[in-house]
């Protein structure tokens, strides 16, 4: 969000309806600056899973698309970022330790893995079913919304060991990490799903809570 979100590109966010799953944005953006920033995390987060899961932004961008005239539309899905909803069981709720980075979360699937309480295997395993589950969400989208351009990318990979270095830390010059997918494609609504009416509420959330349970802190 930092390095993307700039002033040089002030005009393109005036005309960016940003739908954002990702609770940095009430830390790093300020909603001035887009046509709207729709922070779903703050009403459609699901505490089951410590996440927002891809259908609830592939619903609400569906209704959206269809009922508002917006130039450009940008869906930050947080999968597949950790927690792999698909496989729970790789991560325990053990909470917050610190270290010299600061406070990060002990029991996150890639501190298990360093620790070696999960196998390679089975990460990757969850890894894979964690993207395919979004992956299959974004398609129903693209059957839903009409666009004549999409791009799906990537803010960030993740390392797996890559000189001891595990999930995705800042700072770190890994290909891994900074090799991301870039793929163009088209959109076109053929009404195959019809999502129900999200209640939109600008509640307060405890973004500190949500960001820990992302691992982010």
């Amino acid at each position: 969000m930092e390095r993307t979100f700039v002033e040089e590109r002030y005009r393109d966010m005036a005309e960016t309806y940003y739908l954002c799953g990702n609770p940095f944005s009430q830390k790093k953006l300020d909603a001035e600056d887009f046509e709207e920033l729709d922070e779903i995390w703050k009403y459609a987060w699901n505490d089951e899973h410590d996440t927002v899961t891809p259908d609830t932004l592939t619903d609400r961008c569906i209704n959206i698309g269809r009922e508002q005239d917006t130039d450009r539309l940008l869906v930050h899905y947080m999968q597949p970022h950790w927690p792999f909803v698909p496989a729970m069981n790789l991560t325990n709720q053990g909470g917050m330790e610190l270290d010299e980075f600061g406070t990060y979360n002990k029991d996150e699937v890639w501190e298990r893995l360093r620790r070696g309480e999960v196998s390679a295997e089975d990460v990757w395993e969850g890894y894979r079913d964690n993207l395919t589950y979004a992956l299959d969400s974004v398609e129903v989208l693209l059957e839903n919304i009409d666009a004549e351009k999409v791009i799906i990318t990537s803010d960030h990979g993740n390392a797996f060991g890559e000189y001891g270095v595990y999930g995705h830390p800042m700072h770190m010059p890994l290909s891994s990490l900074r090799s991301v997918p870039y793929v163009e494609t088209t959109a076109t609504d053929e009404g195959t799903r019809e999502p129900e009416k999200m209640q939109v509420s600008r509640r307060s959330s405890d973004v500190e809570g949500q960001l820990r349970a992302l691992g982010y802190q």
